[in-house]
């Protein structure tokens, strides 16, 4: 019975891990690569010496949505600025599905990856149900945020009243997306936008 379990829930632990993994290729990986493409596009709408009205309005709307998308990524990566609201997130978490946490250490400070990106390291062991374990993978793997787990150590438990119960030692990665350059280069344009009487419906629409 035991090691059916086992089997059962490793299955279910691929399975997440496999879900957290795929949403990671999918919406985290790429995000480096696009706020590079981002800031390009944001130099070259600046360099740009439109004459017509049309051409400047163009570009204040594609100026506002490449602004919108940098927010929604900064909004993203405010789960791994702020250690506090980190732990507590994992906390309530637990709580939720009924798990307890053994420890959790938030990181200290960011680990610079790149010029556009950091990581904080959260160390997380908890234990539960087979069940609980899997679905508390699960709603991580959804959270507003940037988390992939990085190393997942699995440990079958016995206890008198509770029963079956699984100890899980997890090491994850919260990722924090920093653009300084592309934020500065958005406040440039929106000021640039705004000079002269041709620029006032564009520099409008930036700032709407």
């Amino acid at each position: 019975m035991t090691d059916w379990l086992s089997r059962e829930f490793l299955a279910q632990i691929c399975i997440m891990l496999a879900l957290t993994v795929g949403m990671w290729m999918i919406f985290v990986q790429p995000r480096a690569e696009e706020l590079h493409q981002l800031e390009a596009e944001i130099a070259k709408a600046d360099a740009l010496e439109a004459v017509d009205q049309t051409a400047l309005e163009q570009t204040a709307r594609r100026v506002s949505q490449l602004r919108h998308q940098v927010e929604d990524i900064a909004a993203k990566s405010a789960l791994g600025l702020d250690s506090s609201a980190l732990y507590g997130t994992f906390m309530e978490l637990a709580q939720q599905h009924d798990v307890a946490v053994q420890s959790l250490q938030p990181g200290g400070d960011l680990n610079k990856i790149d010029a556009y990106a950091s990581s904080r390291r959260v160390t997380l062991s908890i234990q539960g149900s087979y069940e609980n374990i899997a679905q508390f993978m699960e709603r991580m793997a959804t959270l507003e945020g940037f988390v992939r787990p990085v190393n997942v150590v699995f440990t079958p438990r016995v206890d008198a009243e509770a029963g079956q119960l699984a100890a899980v030692q997890m090491h994850i990665d919260v990722l924090v997306f920093h653009p300084p350059a592309i934020s500065r280069g958005l406040r440039q344009g929106k000021d640039k936008s705004g000079s002269g009487p041709k620029r006032n419906r564009a520099a409008s629409e930036v700032s709407s």
